[in-house]
């Protein structure tokens, strides 16, 4: 097991898979999980992921062999840093390339081509409208004071090819704000799910894949709840059990 500095803790993810995370810095969280598990690629297609963060759902989808090639973008440098330890710890390097840089500065160039499928779990908040966190890497990760969801939804349609995919996970009670942001930079959802924590819960999270320059139609997923129950210490559902073994979207 690789050995670990003061600040640092190991996650296990399960089938050999150890992530890096900074003790006082953003951690892991189900969205990330989710979302890896939402995305499906096809034979050698590229994909970037915008805002990496410590290389989380790059690196669940390397495991799983959703995407020959991913570039990981991440602005902020010492999580970019601690992104390519990940991936050169768990042998992932031929897959995924970490980079430093602004996804509001990103376009094909700089990734060396357009890319077949953009990734990403957006920024939530207002900083206008919401207490920012005290600790600065999750402040950045909730908190869209350096790039909001038009600002991702505009670098996706820059970085994609024509009907490339959009993938991306985001509050349901501000649907508005995505469907908005997608329809500007002509992205069109074409498939969708909801998350929640049990049945009687309400959706938590909405996940998207749009393609760009895409024709209507909309498919939507099944709910996907996570526990069986709202009690304490409740068993995950089936599909929930499933997700998390294999890492993919229930059928």
């Amino acid at each position: 097991m690789p050995t670990t500095l003061p600040q640092e803790r190991l996650i296990d993810l399960g089938r050999g898979l150890l992530l890096r995370e900074k003790k006082n810095g953003l951690c892991l969280t189900t969205d990330a999980l989710l979302l890896a598990a939402f995305c499906r690629g096809a034979a050698g297609e590229r994909a970037v992921e915008f805002g990496c963060g410590s290389g989380a759902v790059s690196l669940l989808l390397a495991r799983r062999g959703v995407f020959a090639r991913l570039a990981a973008v991440e602005r902020d440098p010492d999580l970019c840093d601690l992104a390519r330890r990940n991936v050169e710890e768990n042998g992932f390097s031929d897959t995924v390339v970490p980079l430093l840089a602004d996804i509001r500065d990103l376009d094909a160039a700089f990734l060396g081509g357009a890319v077949d499928a953009v990734v990403t779990n957006p920024p939530y908040f207002d900083p206008r409208k919401s207490r920012p966190s005290p600790k600065p890497e999750r402040r950045q990760a909730r908190q869209a004071a350096a790039g909001d969801l038009f600002d991702f939804a505009a670098a996706a349609a820059r970085c994609l090819v024509p009907r490339g995919r959009f993938f991306a996970v985001w509050r349901p009670d501000c649907l508005p704000v995505l469907f908005a942001a997608l329809r500007e930079n002509d992205l069109t959802p074409r498939r969708m799910a909801f998350a929640a924590a049990h049945a009687a819960a309400a959706t938590s999270l909405a996940l998207v894949e749009a393609v760009r320059g895409g024709g209507e139609g909309l498919a939507w997923l099944p709910t996907l709840f996570l526990k069986e129950s709202a009690a304490d210490g409740a068993p995950d559902t089936k599909q929930a059990a499933a997700l998390f073994s294999t890492g993919a979207w229930p059928a």
